[in-house]
């Protein structure tokens, strides 16, 4: 189980920090920014019958000269019909190629290697393609949203995103690299540039330090 949800928050975390904005080619994010985040996944494995559903709400972090990513938060998952809840710390360190993620009903740190191709990047992949424009509200308050669609790590992806870049919404679906059915979706609120939600952002929690005690720049 703690393995399945770590390889579904490294696809997620992929998906979401791969982002656009108003103009027909890449743009990047700031390379400093937190924000809310709710995602639900589903998954089947490869030759399997059961699905795998898992709902996060949480926090996140990301500086791209630390090297570092962060999250806090909730997930509540579903397997087979067998549900679950439970918080959860993660932060991934980019420069170690390290993912530390502990589970509030376990108690435990599990400490993963993180492959160099699934390092999240703060850029949009060159796959995606601006495809169509809408505006959300009315008046001054009027909001520009930009649909963006291509294929990224074999996965159909869209998102949606403000004219500066500010992301919104996204999904993607198919079939990954090792054979598994996959489909997951995003919603990004409260986002903020230029910096992270506190200093201690991307702090170990305690139970991790006796695995690994280092981690960033």
């Amino acid at each position: 189980m703690i393995k399945d949800e770590f390889v579904l928050r490294l696809i997620l975390v992929a998906l979401f920090l791969g982002l656009t904005d108003g103009h027909d080619k890449p743009c990047c994010l700031s390379k400093k920014y937190f924000g809310h985040v709710k995602s639900i996944t589903a998954l089947q494995r490869r030759g399997g019958t059961t699905l795998h559903i898992s709902e996060k709400r949480f926090r996140a972090d990301y500086d791209f000269d630390m090297k570092m990513y962060g999250e806090t938060g909730t997930v509540y998952t579903d397997v087979g019909g067998t549900k679950s809840s439970s918080a959860y710390t993660m932060v991934n360190d980019y420069t170690h190629l390290k993912s530390y993620n502990v589970l509030s009903n376990t108690g435990s740190c599990s400490v993963d290697e993180i492959r160099p191709d699934n390092v999240a990047r703060h850029c949009v992949p060159s796959t995606l393609r601006l495809v169509g424009s809408y505006t959300v509200g009315s008046g001054p308050e009027v909001i520009l949203v930009n649909n963006w669609e291509g294929i990224h790590n074999n996965l159909t992806q869209s998102m949606q995103t403000t004219y500066d870049c500010t992301p919104i919404s996204g999904t993607a679906y198919g079939i990954t690299g090792q054979g598994d059915t996959i489909s997951l979706t995003f919603l990004f609120n409260n986002y903020t540039r230029y910096r992270v939600s506190s200093p201690d952002a991307f702090k170990l929690p305690d139970v991790c330090l006796k695995a690994e005690p280092v981690v960033g720049k």
